[in-house]
């Protein structure tokens, strides 16, 4: 690990957030192309692409071992500090809980933390196993949950923004929904979630965000008095706000808005905060590319 350590790239502080009484949540900024999961990693996996900016390695890592992945997320990690990590990638729409994964799936890499597979859009462990829970943020919103003796995440995306998970959760670990202590980590702001469409199957406003503009949720900025039905001009700029759909979805689980804490949402569509989605860095629009979020028990974090 300390090879690693060497090359690795330099973090700006992480950024820590509270969840209810027991659970912390962190956010890494990470200074270097990277990605979370070695499974995002197209060299690793063989293939010569790698995004669109050539290797994510750093400059002079000659990444014949197809480590890079694994590098950046050493770095990521001795940012959070010591502990118990677990690498997950989110890539699917399943929901994950640590105590009844299959140990087979659950895979040493180098640099002291583990990864699991396949893919999860919300993973939840009990607090006596102590482990930090550890994904990437992609482009829309990461939400953290505490529940009495227990804590996770819910990564939500356009396409995945049902809070469905929590029930799930809260059934798993026999409590009620009120018992839920949720925090909006991060979440997209409308401004920063600019969308365009075109007159085709499965490219209409209404095709991929079904309901949004009769929730007043989608508008469109070109042309304000859109109705639907009306043509649609591909050159027209749409402006979806999501951040206000997640909030919507999560009390639409039967969540109070007492149990929700919103404050100080961190925005990955802002890259002037030193953050990044992994849309941004997709199109180059960041060198930064893309952030690690991790969810732990409050007893497991580093320095309290």
């Amino acid at each position: 690990m300390a090879d690693l350590l060497v090359k690795a790239p330099a973090l700006a502080p992480v950024v820590w957030r509270e969840v209810g009484e027991r659970t912390v949540a962190a956010v890494s900024r990470m200074s270097a192309m990277g990605t979370v999961s070695r499974g995002t990693c197209p060299r690793a996996k063989g293939t010569k692409g790698c995004l669109r900016d050539g290797c994510q390695a750093p400059a002079g890592h000659g990444n014949a071992g197809r480590d890079c992945a694994d590098l950046n997320m050493t770095a990521v990690l001795a940012a959070l500090g010591a502990g118990t990590h677990l690498i997950i990638g989110c890539s699917s729409g399943a929901v994950g809980f640590h105590d009844t994964a299959d140990p087979a799936l659950i895979r040493p890499r180098r640099g002291g933390f583990s990864e699991i597979v396949p893919d999860f859009a919300a993973f939840f462990a009990s607090e006596d196993e102590g482990v930090a829970l550890v994904t990437h943020m992609a482009d829309c919103g990461f939400l953290a949950v505490e529940m009495p003796g227990a804590y996770g995440f819910l990564h939500l995306t356009r396409t995945n923004m049902s809070c469905a998970p929590l029930l799930r959760a809260a059934e798993h670990y026999g409590c009620r929904v009120a018992d839920l202590r949720l925090r909006l980590v991060a979440a997209v702001s409308a401004a920063n979630f600019p969308q365009r469409f075109i007159d085709a199957d499965g490219a209409r406003p209404e095709d991929r965000f079904p309901g949004w503009f009769a929730e007043g949720l989608l508008h469109n900025r070109s042309r304000p008095a859109w109705e639907p039905g009306d043509p649609i001009d591909p050159a027209d700029q749409w402006e979806a706000d999501a951040r206000s759909m997640m909030i919507h979805q999560i009390l639409a689980a039967g969540v109070e808005l007492s149990q929700l804490d919103t404050t100080d949402v961190i925005d990955p569509g802002d890259l002037q905060l030193g953050h990044a989605s992994h849309c941004a860095a997709m199109r180059g629009l960041s060198p930064a590319g893309r952030d690690a979020y991790a969810v732990m028990p409050l007893p497991a974090r580093p320095n309290r």
